[in-house]
């Protein structure tokens, strides 16, 4: 044990004796290289001085560009200033482009093992000059200034922002036919982050144009005698126009819409989505030439949208209104076989034409067309459920309409009403239809499994057929009619009963749960309740009873339709 000490003392003196030698020779190494003539950078390179300087016994820094570790630094602040050093002698021979994110932080010696293998911990000129050398690879070489348009999720980088503007304009300009709008860039809110957005305004027209300079001559007192006699002529003409009426009732249609549609016409041609344009600095070939990037944002590929079905829809229309077969609509719509799949405001998937860039048009149009007024309906208590008369014929009315109608590129996708004018009011149709629910019965459950029938047993009536259904079995209404009791009744248990205002009430007992409430009106066939086996019962069932004038009868001829 003692020998053992003894030799770990000695390793220990050896040490302390080789740490107080190397602090001297540091402290004497300046003026003995000044005496034999050596330099610094001789002491840098020498192997023995390099190891000594780069002894740390602190947590080291390591410097990180684009993710990627290029050096050890002994803090982050010695990083930071050989970083910035690194950069002015990057820029020494004029600014270049870096595309290049610069991160610090502390070694972990487990995580960064083998990102940190192999490299030594570097100080000042030898610090700065890695980080210098690893510039290369971020360097300009392969990246230049370029801009990239941003529609929805869409984009396309090119050269220029001459070549963004004039793609817009092409496109743009296949429906504006008259050229009365331009496509402009709205300078960035933000300096330090160069996004533009693209915007659509109307030029200013001849008419505008020749407006201005009326009004500035006339404020100088100037214009020509042309001038004035073509305006008094324009006067007289108007006034003719105005004495003269109507010849015909076509005429007089068109004079209708005429006044009505003065300001008829395009009102915009733009674009439906933001679009959003960046400069950015990008690998060259990441940028696209202005012919495929046009051909790109251009290009229509069939998408999926939603069409919500309306009033007299068919398969058919609705195909051929997206340029689609039926097949092609049944193949999109799973579970649509034919008209009778679809209903009034159904949504049905249908596959329209769509490009990233798409182009809106907005015109205003005024026609004049026939109208009917909505069909007005009186509820008849002396007529059955599905009955209905006619006591008044409906008559078609006129009207003026302007609307503002919405196209995306050909297609029409929305109607705006703007004004109205009516020239002959529409008389409505008045039809007369019956509330009363018809004498007939269906079977409140399916599964029609009979377990008690009506009559006497044990001495006492069993007022009602008993059906032996699994607790939870959905239980409809036998007749249309007004719900008059829903929840707990005695031995009933929880209890649906309904009136179906011709002294006739169904009931429905031993329920797991009631879905209707009392007032409420339901119709044949409606879900009204669960069945179970609550109140007085000896296992799951549904208890039905027919009760005409208070009194229980035998359900099974009236749900079998041969009860007298």
């Amino acid at each position: 044990m003692k020998k053992i000490d003894l030799k770990v003392k000695l390793q220990w003196n050896w040490y302390k004796a080789a740490l107080i030698g190397t602090a001297i020779a540091v402290l004497l190494a300046p003026t003995t290289g000044a005496l034999v003539e050596v330099n610094q950078q001789d002491l840098e390179e020498n192997p023995i001085i390099s190891a000594i300087t780069n002894i740390s016994f602190g947590p080291k820094t390591k410097v990180m560009l684009n993710g990627d570790v290029v050096a050890l630094a002994k803090s982050e602040e010695a990083a930071k200033e050989a970083y910035k050093e690194a950069r002015l002698a990057y820029n020494a021979d004029g600014v270049k482009l870096l595309d290049v994110d610069v991160d610090y932080e502390v070694v972990d010696k487990e995580k960064d093992k083998e990102a940190v293998k192999g490299m030594k911990l570097l100080r000042n000129e030898k610090l700065t000059t890695a980080i210098l050398e690893s510039f290369d690879k971020y360097g300009e070489k392969d990246k230049s200034i370029a801009y990239t348009m941003r529609i929805d999720d869409y984009t396309v980088t090119v050269s220029n922002m001459s070549d963004v503007v004039s793609m817009l304009e092409e496109a743009q300009g296949k429906y504006d036919e008259k050229d009365r709008f331009e496509v402009s860039l709205d300078l960035p809110k933000n300096r330090n982050v160069m996004m533009y957005e693209v915007q659509v305004g109307e030029k200013a027209t001849k008419e505008e144009s020749d407006a201005q300079v009326s009004t500035e001559a006339e404020n100088t007192g100037e214009g020509s005698v042309e001038e004035s006699e073509s305006q008094n002529d324009q006067a007289v003409g108007e006034e003719t126009t105005s004495q003269d009426q109507p010849e015909s009732a076509t005429e007089q249609v068109d004079a209708d819409v005429a006044a009505q549609g003065v300001n008829d016409g395009v009102k915009y041609v733009g674009f439906s989505e933001k679009i959003q344009v960046m400069e950015t600095y990008v690998d060259k070939d990441k940028i696209s030439d202005r012919a495929t990037a046009y051909s790109e944002l251009t290009v229509e590929n069939q998408e999926p949208t939603i069409y919500v079905v309306q009033p007299g829809d068919s398969l058919s229309g609705i195909a051929a209104k997206y340029d689609m077969s039926v097949e092609d609509v049944k193949a999109l719509n799973p579970g649509i076989e034919s008209d009778d799949n679809i209903y009034y405001d159904d949504r049905l998937t249908v596959s329209v034409p769509s490009a990233a860039v798409q182009i809106m048009v907005q015109k205003q149009v005024t026609y004049k067309e026939d109208y009917y007024a909505d069909v007005v309906y009186e509820d008849d208590g002396e007529m059955y459920i599905g009955e209905s008369e006619v006591i008044q014929d409906g008559q078609a009315g006129t009207h003026t309409v302007t609307d503002l109608v919405t196209y995306m590129g050909d297609t029409e996708y929305e109607r705006e009403q703007l004004e109205e004018t009516v020239q002959v009011a529409a008389v409505a149709q008045i039809v007369k239809r019956g509330t009363k629910s018809k004498p007939t019965y269906m079977y409140p459950c399916t599964n029609w499994n009979i377990t008690s029938r009506y009559g006497y047993r044990w001495g006492r009536l069993h007022a009602g057929t008993d059906v032996g259904v699994p607790i939870g079995t959905t239980v409809r209404a036998s007749r249309g009619g007004q719900v008059t009791v829903s929840g707990w009744v005695g031995g009933y248990g929880n209890c649906v009963m309904i009136d179906h205002g011709d002294g006739v009430v169904t009931v429905y007992g031993h329920l797991n749960e009631c879905l209707v409430s009392v007032g409420q009106y339901v119709n044949q066939g409606e879900t009204i309740a669960l069945s179970g086996n609550t109140g007085r019962s000896t296992g799951p069932h549904l208890h039905f009873e027919i009760r005409i004038g208070g009194v229980a009868v035998d359900p099974e001829p009236y749900l079998a339709g041969t009860a007298q």
